[in-house]
């Protein structure tokens, strides 16, 4: 990915010409942040930024690749955490996938 790229010059335009509509723009490196920091993907982040008009989410995935089982909620916060260390100007995570099952981990308690 980089800035210049034709696709992101023309979501650029789009956001330009709606200024009164508000965009939330999701972007996934490598299915969540990545190893590495990626300077192309800082360069678009800055750039989505400088529209008033548009919010940053980062990608994240819950499912395992047998897509029969779920990864470990630790295993998800840590992810959220890479993110924030690597690109700290998101505005926020979009979690795919999510499950009910991890509402004991989180509240201590079961729903059922």
């Amino acid at each position: 990915v980089n800035s210049s790229d034709s696709e992101w010059i023309l979501l650029r335009k789009v956001f330009n010409k709606y200024p009164s509509l508000h965009f939330i723009v999701v972007v996934n490196p490598s299915n969540g942040p990545g190893l590495n920091v990626s300077t192309n993907y800082k360069e678009l982040l800055t750039s989505l930024k400088s529209h008033n008009n548009v919010k940053v989410f980062g990608y994240i995935h819950t499912m395992n690749p047998d897509l029969r089982s779920f990864r470990s909620l630790s295993t998800v916060k840590y992810d959220i955490d890479k993110w924030f260390t690597f690109y700290p100007s998101l505005d926020g995570i979009f979690v795919d996938e999510v499950t009910d099952r991890w509402t004991y981990q989180l509240t201590g308690s079961s729903t059922g």
